[in-house]
């Protein structure tokens, strides 16, 4: 019976190739900047805010610091979920249901 056997590894292997072939070239993404990037464009917006010191300023003078700028996340509200309300009460019903069931139960088979 070597012959059945070889024939279906055989089997398997082929299907083990067609799998592989199957397959095309990972997939390329853009990661974005990165921390260096990042670093350099905030350094960028920082100096292009800050006001130039005056030619007669002391060097002891404080810099004023620019204004915060919100991020767009600080500006996006919460989305409203007009429907968790009633999902909330009808998980509530369900749940006083099976324990109201579970005491039932538990006192009728004498637990």
């Amino acid at each position: 019976m070597p012959s059945k056997s070889r024939r279906a590894a055989s089997r398997q292997a082929e299907v083990r190739r067609r799998r592989k072939r199957g397959k095309g070239a990972p997939e390329s993404f853009d990661t974005g900047p990165t921390e260096s990037q990042r670093a350099a464009r905030i350094a960028e917006d920082e100096s292009s805010v800050q006001p130039r010191p005056a030619a007669g300023s002391t060097a002891g003078a404080a810099i004023a610091r620019p204004a915060r700028i919100p991020r767009a996340a600080d500006r996006v509200s919460a989305p409203a979920y007009g429907y968790l309300g009633a999902e909330l009460r009808r998980i509530g019903v369900i749940t006083t249901l099976i324990v109201a069931i579970l005491i039932g139960t538990t006192f009728a088979l004498g637990g």
